[in-house]
């Protein structure tokens, strides 16, 4: 339904001559929107432990980059 609307929009917009609308400069992606709403709906699912382990993930990673840099200084 969208999908139609914005393509029925963005013809009427070109035959206008109106190139410089948005919906004729970035046109509507179903797929794109599909995709969009599949990860939202992954990331509301998560639960508060997927939260905290994910937050420790990202923490250990920025020591780990840390100590690489620091041993690549002292190799200098």
């Amino acid at each position: 339904m969208k999908d139609r609307y914005y393509s029925v929009s963005k013809f009427l917009l070109e035959a206008r001559g109106q190139t410089d609308h948005i919906i004729v400069q970035k046109p509507y992606d179903y797929t794109k929107e599909r995709t969009r709403k599949e990860n939202l709906e992954k990331l509301f699912m998560r639960t508060k432990d997927d939260n905290e382990m994910e937050k420790q993930l990202i923490a250990d990673m920025k020591k780990l980059d840390q100590l690489i840099k620091k041993t690549e200084k002292e190799e200098k």
